[in-house]
């Protein structure tokens, strides 16, 4: 939504009568480059010529009212040698903001900063989510980690819970071994978490956490409904589902034999960007596809680092976090910087989940706002209270 002036100019002077802003312009093409744009600050007219075809961001619009007649404009900006009013009829949206993937089941893209949802395809509905869950967990771990003297070398006693380390020694299940005689510190568990989805490390952070496992679940539901997340309903820190749950007596007492973790894909931007946003070193682990951790070597086999056989320079992908359960299926959080603008993406249930975070990153660059455009409508929401009769003029006057 763009600022809007609603104007009069049955008489000399122009009287906004009404003034609404925002801070999400949006992007455009614009459709005829014989067209010209007016720049207020210059005073100059401006044909647009070669530039029609490259993005262009509306700022704010104006509405002329003459009788029966009604003509909209709208600011737009390129850069600052490029920018003021063009009428709107020659501006055409850049596409795909209903950018649709066939093989997923739910899909959303943000940008990063803002979070302005760029594209969204059944966003809003609970689904089951795998080990992407596992970001929440990350979250919380670190939060507490901030809180502690020791940080990230604050060692963790993992053997002190039998069924955890039964199930560390389960390679279907567990998938980092804990070891006797072995010392293992936070950072040791959020990075075979994080790069080798390891469901006993993250189990193992959220009883570090809250004291219990039962307890590390009942934070995770209360942060969700402080952020206002609808549509998340955690019984796992793992990502895993009740019924595999049940063998290592993991399960939160009070939940179904079938119980588990529900999150919507927006639910899952948001947590992921208030992830990234309040904790950047999380993607100097989650961009590393080999390490070694407390004797073992953890492997991420997300094909889109730097380094992978899909890996895109354009968006340089370097994050975040796979999921995947038989009843779940394949998800994907990715996160990138095409044209060094950070986009977040959440592909849920899609067999090919990584070729379609590749299209779904590169449409949805297509109509991610700049931050320094979106600082820049910040800046002009309110310089510019009326239109001035010369400026009206000038609209007029456009082709």
């Amino acid at each position: 939504m763009a600022t809007w002036f609603a104007v009069t100019i049955n008489s000399r002077e122009a009287i906004p009568s009404a003034i609404t802003t925002s801070k999400q312009p949006r992007a455009y093409t614009i459709s005829d480059s014989r067209v010209q744009i007016y720049n207020p600050q210059t005073h100059q007219k401006l044909r647009v010529s070669n530039q029609s075809k490259q993005t262009w961001y509306v700022l704010k619009s104006a509405k002329l009212t003459e009788g029966n007649r009604h003509e909209t404009f709208k600011y737009v900006y390129l850069d600052n040698a490029h920018q003021g009013w063009i009428a709107a009829n020659h501006l055409k949206k850049v596409l795909p903001l209903n950018y649709k993937l066939k093989k997923a089941k739910a899909a959303i893209a943000i940008n990063a900063t803002t979070g302005q949802v760029l594209t969204q395809q059944n966003a809003n509905s609970p689904q089951l989510v795998a080990s992407t869950a596992k970001l929440m967990t990350i979250y919380l771990a670190m939060q507490k980690v901030q809180k502690t003297k020791a940080g990230w070398h604050q060692k963790v006693d993992v053997m002190k819970d039998k069924q955890l380390v039964k199930m560390s020694q389960d390679p279907a299940h567990g998938g980092f071994e804990f070891k006797k005689n072995r010392t293992y510190t936070v950072h040791d568990l959020v990075d075979a978490a994080m790069i080798q989805s390891s469901n006993n490390a993250a189990i193992a952070l959220g009883e570090w956490v809250a004291g219990s496992n039962t307890k590390f679940i009942r934070l995770m539901n209360q942060t969700a409904k402080a952020w206002g997340l609808r549509q998340t309903h955690f019984v796992s820190s793992s990502g895993l589902e009740n019924d595999d749950l049940k063998s290592f007596d993991l399960t939160v007492p009070g939940t179904s034999a079938k119980a588990a973790n529900q999150l919507s894909a927006a639910n899952l931007a948001t947590i992921a960007r208030k992830l990234i946003t309040k904790y950047p070193e999380i993607l100097s682990v989650s961009r590393q596809r080999v390490k070694k951790v407390a004797g073992e070597t953890l492997y991420n086999y997300t094909p889109l680092l730097k380094g992978a056989e899909s890996y895109d320079q354009k968006l340089k992908v370097d994050g975040l976090k796979i999921g995947y359960t038989p009843r779940a299926g394949t998800s994907f959080v990715g996160t990138g910087t095409p044209n060094n603008n950070r986009i977040i993406t959440v592909i849920i249930k899609d067999k090919k989940v990584f070729d379609d975070t590749t299209k779904l990153m590169k449409a949805a660059s297509k109509v991610n706002v700049p931050t320094t455009v979106i600082n820049l409508a910040k800046q002009n929401q309110d310089n510019e209270h009326a239109l001035s009769t010369k400026l009206i003029y000038q609209l007029k006057t456009l082709n």
